[in-house]
């Protein structure tokens, strides 16, 4: 899928707002997670993506394929947010910009501080393994399949996150209407 500049901006000063948050020199792995909760808290609290970046089943849990390439292979337009740096076997990263607010409504603010109070001391053998609680999207895939799913089956289905049952059953409705019609269109 090809990002637009908005989105490119938004997904790059996430990364940049989490590595500043946690001080910088952040592993890969513990960020890729941060990213994918705060994707799962968006929908949950407020019905749709904060990046509308795909997420793959991955063994170590869900990925966003897009940051986890650019960030491996050092490209644009993402490591012009971040310095990348290898440490014996760890992949750290920091942020090369100043965090950019604007970029964010206070909601999303709110949503990251609070992603980051709950989850941003885990390890990210920890997050993999919150990942991979019964329920998640990459749990009820892992069952469906009975272990990895074929390689056109990876994708996530997040919106699965709506049927959370502390889920507002309004924001629910809604969130799953605009779905279907953004489907919809798309065919």
């Amino acid at each position: 899928m090809a990002y637009s500049k908005s989105q490119i901006d938004r997904i790059g000063n996430l990364l940049v707002c989490i590595t500043n948050k946690l001080g910088g020199n952040t592993p890969k792995t513990k960020l890729l997670k941060l990213i994918y909760i705060i994707e799962e808290e968006a929908i949950k609290k407020g019905g749709s993506q904060f990046t509308e970046l795909n997420y793959l089943y991955m063994p170590m849990g869900p990925v966003a394929t897009f940051i986890n390439t650019q960030i491996d292979k050092k490209k644009k337009p993402i490591i012009s947010f971040i310095n990348v740096r290898k440490e014996c076997s760890s992949i750290l990263i920091s942020p090369k910009k100043a965090f950019d607010d604007s970029e964010f409504s206070d909601f999303d603010i709110e949503l990251i501080d609070n992603v980051l109070s709950v989850y941003g001391n885990m390890n990210g053998k920890e997050l993999i393994e919150y990942t991979h609680r019964e329920g998640s999207p990459w749990k009820k895939l892992n069952d469906q399949y009975q272990g990895s799913p074929p390689s056109d089956k990876r994708t996530l289905d997040l919106l699965t996150l709506l049927d959370d049952e502390n889920v507002n059953p309004n924001l629910r409705k809604i969130a799953k209407e605009e779905s279907s019609f953004l489907t919809y269109l798309r065919n």
